[in-house]
């Protein structure tokens, strides 16, 4: 089975001004099908293989253990919701037809502790600045190779923006 996993959540979306729009642009819509274009059905089979937990969205305010569910023939039956299944399968077709990402959320959601001792309570204002904690992070990427895990080190972490990918690249 192909396993398609979303980037999103871990790289940054370019600004308006950094995404490529070539002369032609205009002249396309998506919403419009060619004359000779592809139609079709795709069919949906989701199967468990590890526990999950939806928690009832509108539950706010309420107990917030609360589960989504249904009552049928008088017995709770707990769903996922079709609002989070329908965003899980429109970030994957997102990604299968390389679209144009509409929904990009630019929160933190977690902060590496690298210097900080557990129970530490970080504000916005963290920051690495001072040279102990900046000699401790390093970069890199994890590959996978019969079922065990390597990290390859990249050296030292630095920020390169879209915009200057080519003149770093050389091309």
């Amino acid at each position: 089975m192909t396993q398609v996993k979303s980037p999103y959540n871990f790289v940054p979306a370019p600004k308006e001004s950094e995404v490529f729009k070539p002369d032609w642009a205009d002249q396309v819509s998506h919403d419009i099908p060619f004359e000779d274009g592809e139609s079709g059905e795709i069919e949906l089979m989701l199967r468990a293989e590890t526990p999950i937990f939806i928690r009832d969205g509108h539950a706010e305010g309420k107990d917030t253990s609360e589960f989504s569910h249904i009552y049928v023939n008088g017995k709770k039956k707990y769903i996922i919701p079709a609002t989070s299944v329908k965003g899980m399968f429109r970030n994957v077709l997102e990604i299968m037809t390389r679209s144009r990402m509409q929904l990009v959320d630019d929160d933190r959601h977690a902060v590496r502790q690298i210097m900080i001792t557990k129970g530490t309570v970080i504000n916005e204002e963290y920051s690495l600045t001072g040279d102990d904690e900046k000699k401790n992070i390093k970069a890199g990427y994890l590959v996978e190779n019969n079922d065990k895990y390597y990290i390859y080190s990249c050296g030292k972490p630095l920020k390169i923006r879209y915009t200057d990918l080519d003149s770093e690249l050389g091309t």
